[in-house]
């Protein structure tokens, strides 16, 4: 990840124990402007980065999908 840009964004992708899993982390630092439509860092002074975590998983046998989001 570019520790100079204001919003960052990584994804890794594997097989592991039987299920295929999508990983990603995105950035938003406090000079980001607007990359979720509002810049949630103006509402908080003392705010300055958020850490969006997600996840998505499929069962190769079942198929099922399971996805979570963390934000920090």
């Amino acid at each position: 990840m570019d520790k100079n840009k204001s919003e960052s964004f990584e994804e890794k992708r594997k097989l592991k124990h039987g299920r295929f899993e999508k990983r990603s982390v995105r950035i938003i630092k406090e000079n980001d402007d607007y990359s979720l439509g509002v810049n949630p860092l103006l509402k908080w002074k003392n705010l300055k980065t958020i850490i969006e975590i997600s996840a998505e998983r499929i069962d190769q046998k079942t198929g099922e999908v399971q996805n979570s989001k963390d934000i920090i």
